[in-house]
């Protein structure tokens, strides 16, 4: 599959689609900048003028998918709905885009590329957003170190419910958005009491 116009600074663009639809095809992150680059019709040398390495391209992609995935927490709050109907579609979307994206779902929270330190742009406003919702649910003078231990366990409860769904360890019946909502619920009434 050979492309046109990469040399007037789209290739490092065409090398993380390209990246991404082999994350796709394969569900895997095990490639090569060479392959990536035979496969966008350049030679390695110019795939290597934008990233070093592959672990560079795997984080230019991880924070591609962050930047995904805050789109959809960003759009769970700008819904007109309560604080607790923004975090519960929050999660739903998180859900959402791992279910729909499972390679880079993987990628994003894999050693080396893992986590905020790896996507400190994205990845850090995704956790932003999240603590700014579970803050909107807290009540008045609740301590900063609350609102941040609530935040985590909600994450570790969505990211973990996620990937029991994706390693197909939840029934049927634990699969619906009610059920989802069932599982944040407690996390955020924690922070009702004392």
């Amino acid at each position: 599959m050979k492309s046109e116009g990469f040399h007037h600074g789209n290739l490092r663009a065409a090398l993380i689609e390209a990246a991404r639809a082999v994350m796709e095809e394969t569900s895997s992150s095990d490639l090569s900048l060479r392959d990536l680059a035979r496969r966008v019709g350049v030679s390695p040398m110019a795939a290597y003028r934008h990233f070093a390495d592959k672990e560079a391209l795997l984080r230019a992609v991880a924070d591609g998918g962050f930047g995904e995935l805050v789109l959809g927490m960003e759009a769970a709050l700008a819904a007109d709905a309560t604080p607790l109907a923004r975090v519960l579609d929050m999660g739903r979307a998180y859900v959402a885009f791992a279910r729909a994206h499972p390679a880079m779902f993987d990628l994003m929270f894999a050693a080396p590329v893992a986590g905020l330190e790896a996507s400190p742009d994205n990845g850090t406003k995704a956790f932003g957003l999240l603590q700014g919702a579970v803050a909107a649910c807290s009540p008045a003078g609740t301590p900063q170190g609350k609102v941040a231990a609530a935040t985590i366990r909600l994450w570790s409860v969505v990211h973990g419910y996620s990937r029991l769904a994706l390693a197909g360890r939840l029934v049927a019946s634990s699969m619906t958005p009610a059920f989802l909502d069932e599982v944040i619920v407690p996390v955020i009434e924690t922070l009702e009491r004392p």
